[in-house]
């Protein structure tokens, strides 16, 4: 075939760079998101909320409260028994797996991998199809390309995420905290 096909068609072989480079890229994103970012996501998420809640509950107002609950639940041993089987309950709905979020969850990530495997033919057909019309395309290259930039690219991504993101606080401490003490003293 090659004795046939003499003609260099560059915008071809600019392109399946492109569809290259865009499934790299969704790829490694999608891989880190997965199994590392979220991970990190929701363990700082619920230190957070558990900090908050542990400041809140350890101020001198709620300490106050407590003195006086105690010495209610001494003289009234029923009122005690109460609060403990509602406490239980509430402990009971809040410890099981909402299954709506998992089964979101795995939706996403169902959808995010389809797409990976959408992008990776779409790269094998423009491949295939541009050696059928004769352009020479070095596959070679532009992996060995599209190696090299996202090694780069990761490695200032890497950095920046644990230097920066990870340390960045997004909202006040106070405001979940505010919430909460306010939900508490509603009930």
């Amino acid at each position: 075939m090659d004795n046939y096909c003499v003609r260099k068609d560059n915008n071809v072989v600019f392109g399946i760079n492109i569809a290259t480079h865009v499934t790299f890229l969704f790829t490694i994103l999608t891989l880190l998101f997965v199994f590392y970012t979220s991970k990190i996501l929701e363990k700082a998420i619920n230190n957070q909320v558990i900090d908050l809640i542990e400041d809140k509950l350890e101020s001198k107002d709620l300490a106050v409260k407590d003195k006086i609950k105690n010495e209610l639940y001494t003289t009234n041993p029923e009122l005690q028994e109460i609060q403990n089987l509602t406490f239980n309950k509430i402990k009971n709905v809040f410890d099981l797996e909402n299954t709506e979020r998992a089964n979101n969850n795995n939706f996403v990530k169902a959808i995010l991998f389809l797409l990976i495997i959408a992008f990776i033919v779409v790269v094998i057909i423009s491949i295939v199809i541009s050696k059928g019309l004769c352009t020479n395309v070095s596959v070679k290259e532009i992996l060995i390309e599209n190696i090299v930039i996202f090694t780069l690219i990761g490695i200032i991504e890497i950095t920046f995420f644990l230097k920066i993101i990870l340390k960045y606080i997004p909202a006040y401490p106070s405001t979940l905290a505010k919430k909460v003490v306010k939900v508490l003293k509603e009930i």
